[in-house]
Order: C-alpha cells, then structure tokens, then sequence
C-alpha cells in the first residue's frame, strides 16, 4: 500500500489551504482512492501539510480495516 499526500495553500504563506491523498491498494487491481479536504480561509502550508499526513492515516487504517476484515471472512469459510 502507498499513500502520497500534499497540503498546500493559495495566494502566499497564508491563504485558502486544502489537502489530498491519495491511496494506491496492496493489490493491482484495487480501485485507487483520492480523498481531498478544505482546511480554511486563513491557514499556513504547514497546517495543511500537517492535516494531509492525519488524512492519509485515517485513509489507511480505514483500507486495512476493510482488507483485514475481508480476509477474515474468506478464511471462515473454508
């Protein structure tokens, strides 16, 4: 799994700030996930860079909760 994420804001060191991350799944044919997140009007780059790195683990743990219970099931039942 790989997660690659950006935080950035607009218009100067201060400014509309937003995020993404995007998620690339263990397996080849899993559908990619971007997920994009408004931060606020008046935010430093490094407020968003620091929410996209908190995005990019909630997106994760999300991920690997529905891998891990998907594989439980399978192993079920056999």
């Amino acid at each position: 799994m790989l997660v690659f994420s950006d935080g950035s804001v607009c218009n100067g060191p201060v400014g509309y700030g937003a995020c993404a991350a995007v998620l690339f799944p263990i397996v080849n044919n899993g559908d990619i996930q971007i997920v994009t997140k408004p931060i606020g009007k008046l935010v430093c780059s490094e407020k968003c860079e620091m929410e996209c790195v908190i995005l990019g683990l909630e997106m994760s743990a999300q991920y690997l909760r529905g891998t891990v219970s998907t594989i439980s099931d399978r192993l079920h039942h056999i």
